[in-house]
């Protein structure tokens, strides 16, 4: 996989940066990216781990960053970049901007060539297209790849909310509070 780390350690702290991350607190915030600082510094030809601690310094939103910290998950990413940039999360990362800044129309083309490019059946970019369609209004098909991303990761809160979100508005409530169950 386009650079996935190989030490088992920077590994072993990349598992428990994504643990701390998922309590959603500022306090797993701040966790997190200690976590990905040690795993990159184990690993610094990881482009993956560099990803993954940009992503950490910019997604601590607990109002903990300021403007140095956003410097830093920019450098990380720019980094991640230029260690793989073939690295699928790192295109997910372009397109999640482009749609956050309303361009959605280009991000809605990038992304439908992703898609008639890759043979993914990956849970991320699943996941992010679903989100990305229901955004714009397009809930059956976004339905539809909300479900393909259950399929992949049934365990995902972000996602079966997501899912739960297009059934209601589907009018579909039985299933809506099955999927909540």
């Amino acid at each position: 996989l386009p650079g996935f780390p190989r030490n088992v350690a920077a590994y072993d702290e990349f598992m428990q940066a994504r643990a701390a991350a998922e309590l959603r607190t500022e306090e797993g915030g701040l966790e997190a990216i200690a976590h990905m600082e040690t795993a990159v510094a184990l690993e610094p030809e990881s482009g993956l781990l560099w990803y993954h601690l940009g992503r950490a310094y910019s997604l601590t939103v607990f109002g903990t960053l300021g403007e140095l910290d956003m410097d830093k998950a920019e450098a990380a990413l720019a980094q991640a970049r230029m260690l793989a940039p073939e690295m699928p999360e790192l295109f997910i990362h372009d397109i999640t901007i482009l749609s956050n800044e309303g361009r959605l129309l280009e991000a809605d083309a990038a992304l439908k060539q992703y898609f008639s490019e890759q043979t993914t059946t990956a849970f991320l970019e699943n996941s992010i297209y679903a989100r990305f369609l229901m955004r714009t209004g397009n809930m059956d098909s976004g339905l539809v790849y909300a479900q393909r991303a259950r399929r992949l990761e049934p365990l995902d809160i972000d996602n079966n909310l997501a899912l739960t979100v297009a059934l209601m508005n589907l009018g579909r409530y039985d299933e809506a509070l099955t999927e909540m169950e």
